[in-house]
């Protein structure tokens, strides 16, 4: 038998959970309309966005170490490429001659010239390099003296009456450019411009301002 004394807070129970239920439907359909279908909404990305910026390296020294040790040094995409530039326009060349400082990329003993061909971020391309992300103290030192040596070796070969010309990596983006570039560098006649002045494509990069 149903206790009357019992019914009022009985009562005050079922109302607190019907209330408790309308709430939770508004939220979840106020919370659809706030996230994209498939997606999340702005609060998900801000704590995804957060948890990315502190992410740690999830390789050791010595992993990270032997990773890097497997990035070539000779026969990059971007020498490739330079190299089918070059053959393609009927030149030939030597490759990686040792003799000579900074063991040249491409080099063309016939005419004495030699080709460069630098990434961007090992060989520090000025106004286009990134800088590393992590153990700075580390990278950037090592880096700025890849630099250095580039420019000394550049140096040293025309002391020794040979012509140098780099490529970057970023220039490749515009074949036809390289194309005339080294086209011009290889055969000795000056470059005009747009505004009809000469660009002599036939040095190096050592005017440009050391980092």
């Amino acid at each position: 038998m149903l206790d009357l004394d019992t019914v009022p807070p009985l009562l005050q129970v079922l109302g607190d959970e019907a209330s408790m239920a309308v709430m939770s439907r508004r939220q979840t359909r106020h919370t659809a309309r706030r996230t994209p279908r498939g997606g999340l909404n702005s609060t998900g990305r801000t704590a995804i966005a957060r948890v990315n910026c502190f992410r740690m390296d999830t390789l050791s020294a010595s992993e990270r170490s032997e990773r890097m040790s497997r990035v070539r040094s000779r026969d990059t995409k971007p020498e490739m490429r330079v190299r089918r530039i070059v053959h393609g326009n009927g030149y030939r060349y030597r490759l990686h001659v040792r003799a000579l400082p900074g063991n040249p990329d491409i080099v063309f003993p016939s005419r004495q010239k030699v080709i460069f061909v630098h990434g961007c971020f090992w060989h520090r391309h000025p106004g286009c390099a990134r800088s590393p992300k992590s153990k700075l103290d580390f990278w950037l030192p090592k880096l700025n003296a890849n630099r250095e040596r580039d420019l000394r070796n550049q140096e040293m070969l025309q002391k020794l009456g040979w012509n140098c010309l780099v490529i970057w990596e970023c220039e490749l983006k515009d074949v036809q450019n390289v194309t005339d570039r080294i086209c011009v560098f290889l055969d000795g006649t000056p470059h005009f411009t747009e505004d009809g002045t000469t660009h002599d494509t036939a040095t190096s990069d050592l005017n440009e301002t050391r980092e």
